[in-house]
């Protein structure tokens, strides 16, 4: 969607009247503490099909996403019951199509209720077509897998939840296909499936909400599953791997033990193992990607391509960039205050003092105020990135004025590393960089007292330098799941050890030289 469609969609979603508007009776008053809160978009068809509430509102404080904001900014929400822990196993035992089979009549009945039966009659039969061709026996294998006074009590507990509630990943990927064919087939304005209540997220055309067909080109249109996840969370997380497993798997288990909801982009750089299948698996639910290998850690103008490519698949406002050697801890308890931040890694050596000029001469250009705060770097797994900062810096238009080359003659080889080269491209464009209280240096089981000074915190969220178990045996479950690629592409002899050895024209990732190359001339 281009800025311009973009802007037009967000004044129309302002111009919508509040969800009682229009209503005889005592409801129709609008809702008073919201007065001068701009409507946004997931409060549309407040109170059954709107989304689950905005926190920043719950805190007591203003959404800074306005109408964009995909929650509801209305007060007034009723207490949506949750399944059970024997409910939620027998659920997690039906396929896709004998728990939309369930729900099918619920949504019928919630759009009766809303008034909205006729436009959304088409939704339905969809998803009758897509899942129920054969109802009868849907419905006896559902009753074979569930005792029939507890189907009575899950069909209860379903009609109540699709009243703002959000439903399990999968299951609304799977609404969100049928969405996608219905659009393919009906040619409506626009469809839009985004996480929150069920038949709260399907927005079925403009006309649903009073837009006619000339509306059309403010649709916002149905994006992959993968980043239809990416705006439910503040955090998101980047993860990119290569051939380490017993690693890479045990901070996938620990993020999603303490960021159920987060969206997780995998990212694999070349390397053999695919790890889609785990992706897909309901206990890891992560976004996965592949990239030919360019060993992106150590080549500045690969990396910042990448990262920023997956900064906008997550959608959120801060990304947690993960490494296999990370261990996580906890949920973090203190938010970010700057642009991004890592490790208090002071045992590096300190940026040379022409470098910092440079950086903060650059940087200046964007803030006139700015100066390089941390003389360091420290961005390894466990920092956080502002999204804003990363989409920003990381832009080919900025990168291609950095040279590498010049300051690897004062720094070193650590310029091509990503851990550096990421305060580089944020400091030239005048974002802070500071460490982080929530990230911290694990300094080894032998470490002296002057090893474990601020770098390390016991009570970090994000540990940094744990490969003690990177040769630990898979679980039966993720060795049959993580598989090797059929096809493995030659790009070059030692691309998966290369230093600043892939460059693209003007830092444009759809221009790549030959590897291996130089950087080319500086604008």
């Amino acid at each position: 969607m281009t800025s311009r469609q973009e802007c037009t969609l967000k004044a129309i979603v302002a111009s919508f009247p509040p969800p009682n508007e229009g209503f005889e009776g005592p409801s129709s008053m609008p809702d008073p503490v919201l007065v001068h809160q701009a409507a946004s978009w997931g409060s549309l068809g407040h109170p059954v099909l709107c989304h689950r509430p905005c926190v920043y509102l719950l805190k007591g404080s203003a959404c800074r996403q306005g109408v964009s904001c995909q929650f509801c900014h209305h007060s007034q929400h009723s207490p949506i019951p949750k399944l059970d822990q024997e409910q939620r196993a027998r659920v997690q035992g039906l396929s896709e199509g004998d728990l939309v089979s369930l729900l099918i009549p619920h949504i019928r009945e919630q759009a009766e209720a809303a008034g909205l039966l006729e436009q959304v009659g088409d939704f339905i039969c969809m998803l009758d077509k897509k899942f129920s061709a054969d109802r009868e026996h849907k419905n006896d294998n559902i009753r074979m897998k569930i005792p029939r006074k507890e189907l009575y009590r899950l069909k209860k507990n379903f009609g109540s939840q699709l009243q703002g509630s959000g439903l399990s990943c999968e299951l609304e990927n799977s609404l969100a296909d049928a969405c996608h064919d219905l659009g393919e087939i009906a040619a409506q304005p626009a469809v839009m499936v985004g996480r929150g209540g069920c038949l709260a997220s399907v927005v079925l055309g403009a006309s649903l909400f009073g837009t006619g067909a000339d509306d059309s080109h403010c649709a916002m249109q149905l994006a992959p599953g993968s980043s239809r996840r990416g705006q439910d969370e503040k955090f998101g997380f980047y993860f990119p791997v290569y051939t380490q497993l017993p690693g890479t798997l045990r901070v996938l288990q620990s993020v999603r033990r303490f960021y159920p909801d987060s969206p997780i982009y995998v990212f694999q750089d070349g390397g053999k193992y695919d790890f889609g299948p785990l992706c897909r698996a309901k206990p890891y639910n992560c976004i996965f990607a592949r990239g030919r290998e360019e060993n992106s850690r150590w080549n500045p103008h690969s990396w910042m391509a990448r990262f920023r490519n997956a900064t906008k698949v997550l959608g959120t406002e801060y990304v947690i960039y993960l490494e296999p050697d990370v261990i996580v801890r906890k949920h973090h308890v203190l938010e970010p205050t700057h642009d991004a931040g890592g490790m208090y890694d002071d045992y590096n050596p300190s940026t040379h003092k022409e470098t910092l000029e440079y950086l903060g001469r650059m940087g200046r250009e964007r803030d006139p105020n700015f100066n390089v705060s941390w003389p360091h770097f420290g961005l390894a797994g466990g920092s956080y990135f502002k999204a804003e900062a990363i989409l920003d810096a990381f832009d080919p238009k900025w990168l291609r004025r950095i040279d590498w080359e010049g300051m690897k003659g004062r720094e070193g080889d650590k310029v091509m590393s990503s851990d550096f080269a990421m305060l580089v491209a944020l400091s030239a464009r005048g974002w802070t960089v500071y460490p982080w209280e929530e990230s911290s240096q694990y300094p080894g089981p032998q470490s002296t007292a002057w090893e474990r000074r601020k770098s390390f915190n016991a009570d970090a969220a994000f540990e940094h330098n744990h490969k003690e178990h990177y040769h630990d045996m898979l679980p039966e479950f993720e060795r049959r799941l993580i598989t090797t690629f059929a096809d493995m592409p030659q790009v070059c002899d030692g691309c998966g050890s290369c230093h600043g050895c892939v460059w693209y024209v003007d830092a444009d990732p759809s221009r790549p030289l030959p590897i291996p190359s130089r950087q080319p001339p500086v604008p």
